[in-house]
């Protein structure tokens, strides 16, 4: 009886230990999963602003070249010279304003 109550006990004792090492390694997992979900938010805000610069890219080049395009028709249309006609510093690029609008 004495033999089976400490055979028992150390049972008892290893189990305990492995319930510890099993809570400890579940712990390690549970933090890799934070640790991915964290990551995966800075990328996707990332992404989101990369979007958002190419939309905004995208904008000032379609206003820059309707600009343009107005402004070398206005030089066409002015009866001067053929000569000024085809100067190519008719026009400066639009400012580019990335950050707001301003109205």
């Amino acid at each position: 009886m004495a033999a089976s109550g400490l055979q028992i006990k150390a049972e008892m004792i290893i189990l305990t230990l492995r319930d510890k090492q099993m809570r400890k390694k579940i712990r390690i997992i549970n933090n890799q999963k934070g640790q991915a979900i964290i990551e995966f938010l800075f990328a996707m805000i990332i992404i989101m602003l990369m979007i958002y610069a190419m939309g905004k890219i995208f904008h000032w080049t379609g206003a820059d070249l309707a600009a343009r395009r107005v402004k070398h028709e206005e030089v066409l249309m002015s009866g001067s010279n053929p000569q000024q006609q085809i100067v190519t510093y008719f026009d400066a690029p639009l400012e580019m304003n990335a950050i707001w609008v301003e109205k």
